[in-house]
């Protein structure tokens, strides 16, 4: 936390070779008629409070505090997720942006003092605006370089451009600014839909109100081959699911380091979907990685009466009943249920080829029509995924399982309540390790709190994959060097992959199942829990029906019947989380 406000700030840092010295103080211009509230000397027109934002200091990725300068400003929170979308530009449009949101530029000593840095976008290698001007002219622009570099920030004067979308507010806002009605953080006279506008019930851990449903996924640059995947994914879950895009938390990572790249991704996904929430990362590949970066959006956006649909940029959701997602999860919240498990079901071309890209104005389901379980039987990896849960609970890698007490250890805990939990939490713990155990929320580390009962829908949603399609290869060699303990799970595969790029006939006999299960003329839906046990266990309908009739199971009941049956046989035979109380 930050220190009490009687720290004095940083000295001033070196001036940019050939840039003009700037002496804070004078007063903000501007000729273009554009919002001032980022001025310097002005507070933000909403508190840190009201647009969500925490007032931490911010470490470094790597895991050290910055190594010059403050600790941050007292009074003013630093927005921790900068908008890669703002980019490079002049020194209204950033101040606008910041105006828009109900925040302001930062000053030249806040950035200074680290506010708002570490937060993406790659800005901290970038002169970034604030608000403090320069006497001849332009304003001051920040450069506090990259962690652990051992400089102080650099400072220069800048007229005509720098890069844009860190901003900062203040615990108290400035009288003036404060009130008017309105959407908060619409600039007056937006339009109606601007992307600037936070949107009604945006998403702010601070707001209240109805539940909602956010879609929380990563998508890779890198993959250039698979970006033609991401059209069919944004049509499935915003045309078929009817998730609406400004409630999407996306990463956008990049093993490359390409963080301009990055940014015109996330300008892409605003132009084209409305996305409006993407948080860019340049940090090698890590499942963990990436787990605790959708653990602190979680925090960040996320209320516990709040719905999250986690699912890769791979996988299309279908639930059983086939209803939207809010119809859905209206279901089992009514049902009492706070989980919806999936299994993922891997599609392959008919010939199996792995190296065919899927085509924006075709089906992709009907380019990939084989229904197969290679992420079973090839790499052995668990296909049970936790597609959707309530905004209190917490997914482990690969969201694959959900923390929290099953039905049995829920019984134990209620026997023994302080030495159960005591003993569950302690295990998070040493998992987690103590600065990552603590982001959680405050009913998996905190005495006194009931520890969080998993409560899932007894049948599976089908999670499609469409992991089979051209860049597999190149992937999983890049996985391996940023993700070395999954070498040996994918090494059979990719020693497969660097001799051919098809599965052969024999091979989708064994992987696939060619015969039982609904082909591509067939309305895509999910699949019942009968045909998930004839692809996942080899199982025959004349094997399942005599199954049925030995355990006299009643007709309308058997479909609850084999879907126990399934959840008992994929339990006894995936990949655990160790030692971690998980459902």
């Amino acid at each position: 936390l930050k220190p009490p406000p009687q720290r004095l700030g940083p000295p001033s840092p070196p001036v940019e070779p050939g840039a003009m010295e700037a002496t804070p103080g004078a007063a903000a211009s501007s000729s273009d008629g554009s919002l001032l509230e980022g001025a310097a000397g002005r507070r933000s027109r909403l508190t840190c409070a009201q647009l969500g934002w925490s007032d931490p200091t911010r470490a470094c990725w790597e895991g050290h505090p910055f190594r010059h300068g403050g600790e941050g400003v007292a009074g003013v929170c630093g927005h921790a997720a900068a908008d890669c979308s703002v980019g490079l530009g002049g020194w209204a449009a950033a101040a606008n942006f910041c105006a828009a949101l109900g925040a302001r530029l930062c000053t030249a000593g806040e950035l200074r003092s680290y506010e708002a840095a570490a937060s993406g976008c790659g800005l901290d290698a970038e002169y970034v605006w604030s608000s403090t001007p320069c006497p001849g002219g332009g304003h001051e622009a920040i450069k506090v370089l990259p962690c652990g570099t051992e400089a102080a920030p650099l400072l220069a004067c800048r007229r005509r451009s720098a890069f844009g979308g860190r901003c900062c507010a203040d615990v108290d806002v400035d009288a003036s600014l404060a009130g008017g009605g309105g959407s908060a953080g619409a600039p007056a006279g937006a339009p109606e839909g601007s992307l600037r506008q936070r949107p009604e019930g945006g998403p702010t851990a601070a707001s209240s109100g109805p539940r909602r449903i956010f879609l929380m996924s990563s998508l890779s640059h890198d993959d250039i081959d698979q970006w033609t995947l991401i059209h069919h994914w944004f049509e499935h879950y915003q045309g078929r699911l009817h998730l609406q895009p400004e409630r999407f938390l996306l990463i956008l990572h990049s093993d490359s380091r390409n963080s301009t790249g990055l940014s015109r991704m996330a300008r892409w996904l605003r132009r084209e979907y409305g996305v409006l929430h993407t948080v860019p990362t340049i940090e090698p590949y890590t499942a963990y990685n990436h787990m605790l970066i959708k653990h602190e959006l979680l925090r960040r956006f996320v209320t516990p009466s709040d719905w999250v649909m986690q699912v890769d940029a791979d996988e299309f959701v279908f639930f059983p009943s086939g209803g939207t997602a809010a119809e859905v999860l209206d279901q089992v919240e009514q049902a009492g249920h706070n989980v919806h498990y999936a299994l993922m079901v891997d599609r392959v071309a008919a010939d199996g080829d792995v190296d065919l890209a899927p085509t924006r104005g075709s089906s992709i389901f009907k380019s990939f029509p084989l229904n197969c379980a290679l992420t079973l039987l090839i790499q052995q990896s668990d296909v049970r995924k936790a597609c959707a849960y309530r905004g209190h609970l917490r997914a482990t890698t690969g969201n694959h399982n959900v923390l929290g007490l099953n039905a049995s250890a829920a019984v134990l805990s209620r026997k023994h309540p302080v030495r159960t939990t005591r003993r569950y939490r302690r295990a998070i713990g040493e998992a987690f390790g103590d600065h990552d155990y603590n982001l959680l929320p405050e009913s998996y580390h905190k005495e006194g709190q009931p520890f969080p009962s998993i409560l899932h829908v007894g049948e599976f949603a089908t999670a499609y994959h469409f992991k089979w399609i051209r860049g597999l290869a190149q992937k999983l060699r890049r996985r391996a060097t940023t993700e070395v303990s999954t070498s040996g799970q994918y090494a059979e595969l990719r020693n497969y992959l660097d001799k051919t790029n098809r599965f052969g006939s024999d091979a989708l006999k064994r992987l696939c199942n060619l015969h039982d299960l609904p082909g591509p003329e067939v309305p895509i839906r999910a699949l019942t829990s009968l045909e998930l046990m004839m692809l996942f266990q080899n199982a025959k309908p004349e094997h399942l029906e005599n199954i049925l009739e030995q355990g006299n199971v009643p007709q309308h009941q058997r479909e609850a019947y084999i879907s126990r049956l399934l959840e008992r046989t994929m339990n006894e035979n995936i990949a655990r989380e160790s030692n971690v109380p998980t459902h």
